[in-house]
């Protein structure tokens, strides 16, 4: 596809010419900002639909691999507002603030698990998860399904002597099972990995602090005998994940009284026999005064340290309702 710069505070006209093509649209610092130049396919954030109104936080890769420390700290992290203003659709830009990553993968094995999403190349975005380790992920291609493709392997670790008084360490991955298909929205259900047959890990998805953590472990329960043993299975799942949502009080002489912003609004709810849990994270929040002869707009405003990977708001309520 075509590309064109366009610089900070710059406006200017964009027309889709791809008639039988889905109106997607991708983003990327210009090479050489911040030090990372790179290549002609590096860079660029997933695609976020531009035909119809919506709120986008995209990221681009800035040169650090995911399988590497710090990778998603490194992440350039974009807010993309699209809006209908006179007959035409408008696409603005700025800087998202930080925040969690959506997902966590916690290898509990001895295994190497290799994590990429269904209809993305494993060689473009794959996350290489180390024996006992745990690693941040997030769906490379938002408008892609988000199934999660994972490969278990064993590791073989061999020294050998490439020169006098030199040794060298070479690694090689053997699949036990590969690109076993994982649904991250099926919280707490165990789901075996490999066949009825040959089961060679478990995997299972929780709620931590927010965050959706799947677990992977080599304990070969059925899940009947997991929910059996549970004394408190949830029944339903309720998960909300807003980019932003914006709220406008309107007096029918007046007109704009009030308008509540709130940005990164994540909401999941979680009912059981004998409790309910509500889970609610916000990065930022205010509230503006709309009339003109207001001289201090900002009523109320909360915003996330930007230094911090905390939210501005964390509220956590657990109900007993036995």
């Amino acid at each position: 596809g075509e590309s064109f710069p366009l610089a900070a505070g710059e406006r200017a006209a964009f027309h889709w010419q791809m008639a039988k093509e889905e109106p997607l649209l991708r983003v990327r610092p210009a090479p050489g900002q911040g030090g990372f130049v790179p290549k002609a396919d590096e860079g660029w954030s997933s695609g976020f639909p531009i035909d119809s109104p919506g709120t986008f936080i995209v990221y681009c890769e800035q040169g650090v691999s995911a399988e590497d420390d710090g990778w998603w700290e490194s992440l350039l992290r974009i807010l993309v507002v699209v809006r209908l203003v006179n007959a035409r659709m408008e696409i603005s830009f700025a800087l998202a603030p930080p925040a969690p990553p959506p997902y966590r993968i916690s290898n509990q094995t001895g295994f190497v698990l290799t994590c990429s999403q269904k209809g993305v190349s494993a060689a473009r975005r794959a996350h290489h998860v180390r024996p006992k380790s745990v690693s941040p992920f997030a769906w490379a291609e938002g408008s892609l399904e988000h199934t999660l493709l994972v490969t278990v392997s064993w590791m073989q670790t061999e020294l050998s002597n490439r020169s006098k008084g030199t040794q060298w360490r070479s690694m090689q991955l053997h699949p036990l099972r590969e690109h076993h298909p994982l649904n991250l929205d099926a919280m707490l259900q165990s789901v075996a990995i490999g066949t009825s047959g040959n089961v060679v890990a478990w995997a299972r998805v929780e709620l931590q602090g927010g965050v959706r953590v799947l677990t992977v472990t080599e304990k070969k329960e059925k899940p009947e005998e997991v929910v059996m043993t549970t004394e408190d299975e949830p029944h339903t799942f309720l998960a909300v994940d807003l980019a932003g949502i914006g709220l406008s009080v309107v007096h029918v002489h007046l007109g704009e009284l009030v308008y509540i912003s709130a940005a990164q609004l994540k909401l999941d709810y979680v009912l059981s026999a004998n409790s309910a849990t509500l889970e609610l994270q916000l990065h930022s929040f205010q509230v503006d005064n709309q009339q003109a002869s207001a001289t201090l707009p900002a009523v109320l405003f909360v915003k996330v340290d930007p230094q911090a990977l905390l939210p501005a708001v964390h509220l956590s309520v657990i109900k007993r309702l036995r």
